[in-house]
């Protein structure tokens, strides 16, 4: 599928958003603040940045207080800390929104070990999501709540300009039981619409394997694969985006 036809897509589900009240939204979706958080360490060493907090309610995820935040952090044996957010302005899948996926270069994070984390101090909570939402809605998860966090600084530089084609490929791995959506992009002049999609097609970017392999094998060696596929990809000017969607 290209980024037209899903844009298509999206905006069939946007009408019949817009034909539903408020009240009627999905709530298994639930709410998300991107939380602007100091963490205190067990070295004494305090470290600031950006992390997702959600709630199934608005008010529930707008009182949480230093302490239910710490609590929050700790439900996970380690959390991913952004020191610096940004947006790109492609992929560009929802404009009517004026919808922008937020990303943050992989030279921008931090795994932190939540057993480390002595002490949570609340700096700020805004929406996950970066668009023109009702205000009442603005905490809900309309798209996808999450950072993407796998492109390197120059990627994000190269997206904020208009690609000369791109397209969209998915496959669903047996691994995880998941559908795995990429954006692909092209930076080059000198390949077509039908060459990209060619060089994106889901059979070039599933790695195909027998029945007798684990799933964790499988995981495993996809990610290699991808990894350098996308290496392969990048010296081409062609970028992958990972697309999460929510819906």
């Amino acid at each position: 599928m290209n980024l037209k036809n899903f844009f298509k897509f999206s905006c069939t589900f946007l009408f019949f958003y817009i034909l539903s009240s408020a009240s009627c939204y999905p709530e298994e979706l639930g709410y998300c603040g991107r939380l602007k958080v100091r963490l205190t360490l067990k070295s004494n060493k305090t470290v600031e940045g950006y992390t997702n907090l959600t709630a199934g309610t608005l008010d529930k995820l707008t009182s949480y207080n230093d302490s239910g935040i710490l609590q929050e952090l700790k439900k996970n044996s380690r959390i991913t800390l952004y020191t610096k957010l940004q947006t790109v302005n492609y992929p560009d899948l929802y404009p009517a929104d004026e919808y922008k996926f937020t990303v943050c270069a992989d030279s921008d994070k931090l795994v932190i070990d939540t057993g480390q984390i002595t002490k949570a101090e609340k700096l700020e909570l805004t929406s996950c999501e970066t668009g023109i939402f009702p205000e009442m809605l603005k905490y809900r998860i309309h798209y996808t709540s999450e950072v993407i966090d796998t492109l390197t600084q120059k990627e994000i530089d190269t997206l904020q300009g208009k690609p000369f084609s791109e397209t969209m490929v998915g496959f669903f791995a047996p691994y995880d039981n998941k559908r795995h959506n990429y954006a692909c992009l092209n930076y080059n002049k000198d390949i077509s619409e039908t060459q990209l999609k060619q060089l994106c097609s889901p059979d070039t970017f599933f790695f195909k394997f027998d029945n007798k392999t684990s799933n964790e094998a499988m995981r495993i060696k996809q990610e290699q694969y991808f990894a350098e596929l996308k290496r392969d990809l990048n010296k081409k000017n062609i970028i992958i985006v990972p697309i999460p969607l929510d819906l």
